[in-house]
C-alpha cells in the first residue's frame, strides 16, 4: 500500500521536493499543454514560497485544464496566460469596458507572464493558508479560492493524486 497523501498536512502542503521541473514538463506534455516550457519557473516559484509544486500543477488542471482549449471551450488568452486564475485586480479596479474576467490581467489589455501568475499564486496560497485561523492548510486555501470549497478541494486533491500516479510518485 502506498503513502496516504494529505495536503492538509503542513509538511505535505510545503513539500517543495515532491516533483521537479522535468516532472512538471512531463505532465504538461502528457496533456499537450501550451505551458510545457514553464516547469523550471513553476519549481522556482514553489521553492521561493515553500508551496508543494504538485499542488500548483493540480490547481492549473482545475482552473484552466492545462490551457488546452479542446478540454475546456470557455478558455481564452487570459486563462492560458494566468493558469492559476489569480485575480490581479478587484472589480472596483476594472476600467470602463472591462469584464469581471479581466481581473485576471494585471492592468487593462496586459496579460501576465507565467512567472507573474505563478508568483501571485504562491503568494496567494501562502496568504490564504495563514488566514485560516488555525484551519488545516489545504482546507483554508480552498475556502478562499472557491465559492464551492468542498468541490474545489475534492477536485484539486483528485488531480494531485493523479499527477503523482502518472509520475509514479505515489
Amino acid at each position: 500500500m502506498g503513502k496516504v497523501h494529505n495536503l492538509d498536512d503542513e509538511t505535505e502542503f510545503r513539500d517543495i521536493g515532491i516533483i521537479d521541473a522535468n516532472d512538471v514538463e512531463t505532465i504538461f506534455k502528457h496533456y499537450s499543454s501550451p505551458l510545457t516550457t514553464n516547469g523550471k519557473t513553476l519549481i522556482e516559484e514553489a521553492i521561493r514560497g515553500k508551496i508543494n509544486p504538485a499542488l500548483l500543477v493540480a490547481i492549473i488542471q482545475k482552473e484552466c485544464s492545462y490551457g488546452v482549449k479542446a478540454n475546456n471551450k470557455s478558455l481564452d488568452e487570459r486563462n492560458i496566460a494566468n493558469p492559476f486564475s489569480i485575480h490581479f485586480r478587484t472589480k472596483d479596479q476594472l476600467e470602463e469596458g472591462e469584464q469581471p474576467k479581466d481581473m485576471l490581467r494585471p492592468s487593462k489589455g496586459v496579460l501576465p507572464t507565467f512567472r507573474q501568475s505563478a508568483s501571485a499564486a504562491v503568494n496567494t496560497l501562502d496568504h490564504w493558508k495563514s488566514k485560516g485561523n488555525g484551519a488545516l492548510p489545504f482546507s483554508a486555501v480552498a475556502a478562499y479560492y472557491s465559492e464551492k470549497p468542498d468541490i474545489w478541494k475534492k477536485d484539486v486533491m483528485q488531480y494531485y493524486l493523479h499527477i503523482l500516479f502518472l509520475l509514479k510518485k505515489k
